[in-house]
């Protein structure tokens, strides 16, 4: 059996995630979530065995992940990717985070392809942005790069670019506005150069 070990600081991570690492005897031991730091009971000063601390940890850590996944989820939806990361941010191992993510997506409450149908839905229809645009954002949020260049391909057909194209242009232009100005503007919204141009031109004519 381990020698204990006096917990000399439990530090927090940055502002505005769970994040605790654990030091013992003034060095840096472990880094988990508050959750589990106080679901075992841990605190300064306290006598720990390292490797039992380690078995204790891992005990409790996978159901506190999943609860803290579930949690995310219930505030607003997240690609696989993007919770991950949260969890990691939280304090979570890169093994009981990729865990969580699998276990959720596994029981359907995570889906990478639901998330980028809906969110393309919305950039394209009811933000008017073009097929980059569109790939951008879901890239933004974490959507693998082929689901976000399939579901943009299928919310952003050729046909229909011109035309959104002009109709973002009429919603976006201002008096003192020139057709380079315009333009700059709807390539920023993820329209090729070539189409930027002509929905500007019509407009500014």
């Amino acid at each position: 059996m381990d020698a204990p070990i006096a917990i000399t600081e439990l530090r927090p991570g940055p502002r505005g995630t769970r994040r605790r690492r654990i030091y013992l005897a003034d060095d840096a031991f472990r880094t988990t979530s508050v959750d589990v730091v106080r679901e075992l009971d841990l605190q300064v000063g306290a006598l720990v065995g390292p490797d039992e601390l380690l078995e204790r940890i891992a005990a409790v850590e996978p159901a506190f992940a999943r609860d803290r996944a579930l949690t995310l989820l219930s505030a607003r939806d997240r690609s696989c990717s993007r919770l991950e990361a949260r969890l990691r941010d939280d304090g979570y191992p890169e093994g009981v985070a990729a865990a969580a993510v699998v276990r959720l997506a596994d029981l359907g409450l995570l889906d990478d392809a639901r998330l980028a149908d809906s969110l393309a839905r919305t950039f394209a229809e009811t933000e008017l942005r073009g097929r980059r645009g569109v790939e951008r954002e879901l890239a933004r949020r974490g959507i693998p790069a082929n689901v976000a260049s399939d579901v943009a391909t299928r919310y952003c057909p050729a046909e229909l670019e011109e035309s959104r194209a002009l109709d973002l242009a009429v919603r976006l232009v201002r008096s003192s506005d020139d057709e380079r100005r315009l333009a700059t503007r709807l390539i920023r919204r993820g329209y090729a150069p070539d189409i930027a141009r002509r929905a500007a031109t019509s407009v500014i004519a």
